[in-house]
């Protein structure tokens, strides 16, 4: 049994996601997740409870892609493990924040449609930053796609395993 607190929260992105390269040369982004639960009342009215807040921590290869996602007051849902951060403030006030390591985050799509544009990378996802706003300029020779080439979908599946330095990577 693991001692870890994973939690999925779903709410609203609070802040406009901020990388930040750590003294180690690590990648994090970082942004504010509100999330508010509602109830009815006895009278049947829709009421609120106070926002509850967040802060997530994406690390790693997933930093790139959130931080080119999302953006302020886009519905999410959050998985990852619990901790909680405190400080002393200015004026020697304890302080705390809930933080989500997350493991996951997804765009909520009952409020809204997502366009999704597959993140390439060439090398490892800490030395190369993705791109996820669509293709580059200029394709890197040896990523055509082996159908549009005339190859036959078997053809081309075993030539995009050819291709694929990590796919052929021995683990």
């Amino acid at each position: 049994m693991s001692d870890t607190n994973q939690i999925t929260v779903r709410g609203r992105v609070g802040t406009e996601p901020d990388i930040t390269i750590t003294p180690s040369g690590r990648q994090v982004t970082k942004f504010r997740l509100g999330s508010t639960r509602g109830y009815r009342d006895t009278a049947g009215e829709w009421r609120d409870h106070p926002t509850e807040w967040f802060t997530v921590k994406v690390w790693g290869g997933a930093s790139d892609a959130v931080s080119q996602s999302l953006h302020r007051g886009m519905p999410v849902v959050v998985q990852g493990v619990l901790s909680t951060e405190e400080w002393i403030s200015g004026d020697d006030r304890n302080q705390h924040t809930n933080v989500i390591t997350a493991t996951t985050v997804a765009v909520e799509v009952r409020y809204g449609l997502v366009t999704f544009n597959k993140v390439t990378r060439i090398g490892p996802p800490e030395a190369v930053p993705a791109v996820v706003d669509g293709p580059p300029a200029e394709e890197p020779p040896g990523l055509e796609d082996p159908e549009e080439e005339g190859a036959s979908p078997e053809e081309a599946a075993e030539l995009a395993v050819e291709r694929d330095e990590w796919a052929r990577a021995e683990v």
